[in-house]
This record gives structure tokens, C-alpha cells and sequence, in this order.
């Protein structure tokens, strides 16, 4: 009993800490009109993983999470500086996209048939907290603490940069500065994550949050509140939904967000009538 209980509060915790970030991220992401991001981050992040592999077991140093935050917070700045020299989002994203999704679909066929790893590479792709360990829960807890710090000092800039960035450049605001560290935590946030929630399923957690909150509220505070609690309840509710049935917990909860979504839509409608 006393071990059910300590995997129920592990599974519970994890998704807690994990639907704090995406809250957070997906209101940055939003108040920027960056939502180009979210298809880059978890080619980014499943690139990282990938890499970290080769390199942990080549150079034996540095562990496997290590070296996936190092290579994901590179490729994030790579991406990120692109952009900031003024290069058409569009055409950096597809070609970004192709590029992580060959050199990775050739780094896991590598991996697979030259070394021995810890944990299934189908947990990257498929993501499954109920396989996290109390290691994994302490890192992600950390990037929670510093996800959450960054967006309450940072998110009035994102708001300001994201309505007008033309008076943002007038008033002599340190874009770059803001930009790196949006860039910066992106690519730190999706490598946590990925064991958590997959590669597959990012792509709407990060955005259907804040998606969520602009239907129902035009209050950037309100929606930033209301985009954390939105996260909080598809990531509790889909949890206890697919320990019930037994489903994938991060497919329960990205169908959760969905019908959150649907019922934003209603709401919205409601009101204009």
C-alpha cells in the first residue's frame, strides 16, 4: 500500500510541476505570436535527447540530461538568433523541422543499433510520466521554479512586444536580452519534458493553454491565470482518466485540453449572442 501511494503521489507531482511549465510557456509563446515554436521545440528537444546519447556514452562525461539541456538550449539560440537577424519565420521553421527530423530519425537508428540506454527511446516519442523517477521529478521541478520566476518578471515585456514592437524598439527595451532568455528556457523546458509528455503530444500542450485563456478572457493577467489553471486541471483530470481506464496518460491529457477547448468555444459563443 505504502508503495501505491508513493507512485500515485510521484505520478501526481510530476504532472502537477509539468502542467505548470506548459502554462507558463504557452502564455509566452502567445503574448509574442510565436506560435511558429511550438513545432520547433520538440524536434529540438528529441534532436538534444538523441545527441546526448551518442555523446554521454563517447566522452563519458556529463550526464544524459546534461548534455540534452546543453545541445537543446544551443539549437533553440541557433534558431532564435536567425529570427532576431530579421530571417522569414516561415522558411527558417520548414527548413529547421526537416532538418531535426532527418539528422534525428539517423541519430535514433545509431543509437539503437550501437548502445545500450536506460529507458525505452519509445518514451521520447510517446512520452509517459507514470515511468518517471524521483530523479526526473526533481529536475523538472527545478526548471518548473525557474520557468515560473522568468514569466512573472518577463511577461510584461512578451505583452508589450507581442501588441506593439515597434514602441518596444522606441523605448530603448533590451530585446535581445528578453529574446535570449525566452530562447533559453524553451530549449531547457522541452528536453525536461520529453520523457514527461513525448515528442508527439508538446506541440498541444505548449499551445492550446493560452489558446484556451484568449477565448475566454482579454486580461493579460487573467489569461495568464487562467492558462495555468487550464494546464493544471487537462493534466490532473487526464491523469486520473487514464489511470482509470488505462490509457496514455499524455494522450488522455492532450485529449483533455481538446475538450477544454471545444467548451472555450462555446463560452466565447455564448457571450457574443
Amino acid at each position: 500500500m505504502e508503495i501505491v501511494n508513493s507512485l500515485i503521489i510521484r505520478w501526481l507531482l510530476i504532472i502537477v510541476v509539468s502542467s505548470l511549465i506548459y502554462g507558463n510557456l504557452s502564455t509566452l509563446i502567445s503574448a509574442r505570436r510565436l506560435f511558429f515554436l511550438a513545432s520547433v521545440t520538440p524536434h529540438s528537444a528529441l534532436l538534444a535527447v538523441l545527441t546526448a546519447v551518442v555523446l554521454s556514452n563517447v566522452f563519458g562525461v556529463l550526464n544524459e540530461f546534461l548534455w540534452s539541456a546543453l545541445i537543446g538550449c544551443c539549437l533553440m539560440l541557433i534558431i532564435g538568433y536567425t529570427i532576431y537577424r530579421g530571417a522569414d519565420t516561415d522558411i527558417v521553421t520548414s527548413l529547421y523541422v526537416a532538418l531535426s527530423a532527418s539528422v534525428s530519425v539517423t541519430v535514433m537508428n545509431y543509437v539503437l543499433t550501437t548502445f545500450r540506454v536506460g529507458y525505452s527511446l519509445w518514451r521520447v516519442v510517446l512520452g509517459d510520466p507514470l515511468l518517471t523517477t524521483w530523479d526526473d521529478l526533481l529536475y523538472v521541478s527545478i526548471v518548473a521554479i525557474l520557468t515560473t520566476s522568468l514569466t512573472a518578471m518577463t511577461l510584461k515585456y512578451h505583452v508589450y512586444a507581442g501588441a506593439d514592437p515597434d514602441y518596444v524598439k522606441l523605448v530603448g527595451a533590451r530585446r535581445w536580452l528578453y529574446d535570449f532568455t525566452l530562447f533559453l528556457l524553451l530549449g531547457i523546458t522541452s528536453v525536461a519534458l520529453i520523457k514527461v509528455t513525448g515528442f508527439i503530444l508538446q506541440h498541444v500542450l505548449i499551445l492550446l493553454p493560452s489558446i484556451i485563456a484568449a477565448k475566454v478572457t482579454e486580461s493579460s493577467a487573467k489569461a495568464y491565470l487562467l492558462s495555468l489553471m487550464v494546464s493544471l486541471t487537462a493534466g490532473i483530470a487526464g491523469l486520473q482518466i487514464a489511470v482509470l481506464i488505462n490509457l496514455s496518460p499524455s494522450g488522455s491529457i492532450g485529449v483533455t485540453l481538446i475538450a477544454i477547448y471545444a467548451i472555450s468555444l462555446l463560452i466565447a459563443k455564448v457571450r457574443k449572442t
